[in-house]
């Protein structure tokens, strides 16, 4: 947001284009009852196609 820097997963293209993107993210969650415990993993993965214009700013006021 603002003027603070793109996350770690973050990116900036310098060129109009269509791009695919692909992201993914993988979760592990553990549980214990009952003299139980495990973990389940979950992954999440999609792709999708990105068109990037041109993008302009009109700053107002100070």
């Amino acid at each position: 947001m603002g003027a603070d820097p793109s996350p770690t997963c973050g990116h900036i293209y310098v060129e109009q284009g269509r791009y695919t993107i692909r992201a993914r993210s993988h979760w592990v969650a553990r549980w214990s009852g009952y003299g139980q415990s495990g973990t389940i993993p979950v992954t999440l993965s999609t792709t999708r196609q990105l068109d990037v214009g041109e993008i302009q700013v009109i700053m107002t006021g100070g």
